[in-house]
């Protein structure tokens, strides 16, 4: 049973990996492109209580950045659970409004406290790459180790927001709180 566990981690992972290197081998390879892969994937692994009652998978990015467009990339070519994947824009937390993931700028992060109060009832998972953030309430946090995308998991955040995440995506996570 053992042999079986271990040879569908394998496979899983294996999966995990292939599935974000297709998509990044259509986009150029910066920091932003990988990040917004790994971001389709997080959809793939994550199990929202609300999404059935949407009629698309909608992804917020809040504040200026280069992950903007290759999310708009992805969700001309991807669905998460057969739902089209809508990406907006916005400048201001005023304009903030239900959605399924949250990517905050790194220029917006001074305001994730404000942003944090306003989705307090919304399963939204919050998503940046800020040193720190994880433990101010972030649920994912994008880290560079060796020069590499790594990612950080608040599963507290989660499970506060009632999403179910995968425990495989968890054993992906460079730290988990």
């Amino acid at each position: 049973m053992n042999r079986y566990k271990n040879i569908f981690r394998i496979f899983f992972l294996i999966g995990f990996i292939f599935s974000g290197a297709n998509l990044y081998s259509q986009v150029k390879g910066t920091s932003e492109n990988i990040m917004g892969s790994f971001i389709y994937n997080f959809a793939e692994f994550l199990t929202w209580p609300n999404l059935n009652e949407s009629d698309d998978f909608k992804i917020v990015v809040l504040g200026n950045c280069g992950i903007l467009k290759p999310l708009q990339q992805i969700s001309e070519m991807r669905t998460i659970d057969g739902k089209k994947i809508t990406v907006k824009n916005i400048q201001n937390i005023d304009e903030l409004e239900s959605c399924h993931i949250l990517y905050i700028s790194e220029k917006r992060i001074d305001e994730l406290a404000i942003v944090l109060k306003s989705l307090e009832n919304f399963q939204t998972v919050t998503i940046s790459n800020c040193e720190g953030c994880l433990q101010k309430g972030l649920s994912i946090n994008f880290v560079i180790e060796n020069e590499k995308v790594r990612f950080e998991i608040n599963k507290t955040m989660l499970d506060k927001n009632k999403v179910k995440i995968s425990s495989q995506l968890l054993k992906l996570a460079v730290v988990i709180i």
